[in-house]
């Protein structure tokens, strides 16, 4: 599948990002591998968003520094053993992707950047993120390595916040995002229409062989997968709204929801649907014609200018 993002889409993020903070020292890290078990065994990679939306890279531990009108990527070396398991990385399409020139290896890297935070007291980095105790999630500790490794290397540099600049940035969506995201939307529900068609409802005995076929149908119709764990829950297990497991039988006269996404290029469809698995109830039919009467009345109330938080009210 063709990007639909061209390198000028990331060179001119990374001259608005300069516009919006000034030309002082910019330093933002890619994400790094996270462990899943064993010492070499690793959790699917997933980008850093503001990192990708700059440079369009989907290679971990690599850093971009943006130093005035100059800008480079540093890319951490790889040992032979790893290079057998994961690949060497080409310093060639890394360049023409993000659009910068300057490629060069984490040591000579470092060495360039090590100097220059010793002449300067400021660095503009996103914050590194916290451990979220409501949703009861750790970070990806790549942004605290990032600032540990440039304390280390500077004079004590202040580091500047610029997550809220970056966020406004992608708040506003361009050709290329729209174009991605219209995709993602319209994978997921051709996906889920064939998935979910009356003659094939018969069929599924148990909640994760529908979350198998519209999973062939994202990765059939061209997206990367999904664009968060699928959610098929029937009955009552429906009612916690983050049910993973997919793992229950279904029973003829529930109802089912499913909750699922594919992602186009780091662009999500977020798309629920609940079916009956057989003849609706007269009950099921009361709810359902009061869930669409209050989702018709949303509809009307969306426009130009409306706060989600009063939209919400």
């Amino acid at each position: 599948m063709k990007s639909l993002f061209s390198s000028s889409f990331f060179v001119g993020n990374r001259r608005r990002l300069r516009d919006a903070v000034g030309d002082g020292l910019i330093v933002v890290t890619a994400n790094g591998l996270l462990q899943r078990s064993s010492i070499d065994g690793a959790y699917l990679f997933h980008q850093d968003a503001d990192f990708w939306y700059l440079t369009g890279i989907d290679e971990p531990d690599v850093v971009l520094v943006m130093d005035g009108n100059k800008e480079y990527l540093m890319v951490p070396d790889r040992p032979a053993i790893r290079e057998a398991f994961d690949g060497a990385v080409d310093h060639g399409p890394l360049s023409r992707r993000s659009g910068i020139k300057e490629v060069s290896d984490s040591k000579a890297g470092w060495e360039r950047l090590g100097k220059r935070l010793k002449k300067t007291g400021n660095v503009y980095t996103p914050a590194g993120h916290r451990y979220t105790e409501r949703h009861g999630i750790y970070p990806n500790p790549a942004r605290g390595v990032l600032a540990a490794r440039m304390r280390a290397a500077g004079d004590r540099p202040k580091f500047n916040d610029i997550s809220s600049e970056l966020a406004r940035l992608r708040m506003i969506k361009q050709v290329p995002e729209l174009k991605a995201m219209q995709a993602a939307i319209d994978i997921t529900v051709g996906s889920v229409k064939e998935a979910l068609k009356p003659s094939k409802r018969k069929e599924y005995v148990h909640e994760y062989e529908i979350e198998a076929g519209i999973t062939a149908g994202f990765r059939r119709r061209g997206a990367a997968g999904h664009s968060f764990e699928p959610i098929v829950a029937g009955g009552k297990r429906a009612c916690t709204l983050h049910n993973v497991a997919n793992d229950s039988a279904l029973k003829r006269g529930e109802l089912v929801v499913v909750d699922v996404g594919a992602e186009v290029e780091h662009y999500a469809a977020d798309i629920t649907r609940t079916v009956s698995l057989g003849q609706p109830s007269g009950r099921q039919k009361e709810v359902h014609a009061a869930v669409l009467e209050v989702q018709k009345f949303a509809l009307t109330l969306l426009k130009p200018g409306i706060k989600l938080e009063d939209y919400e009210k």
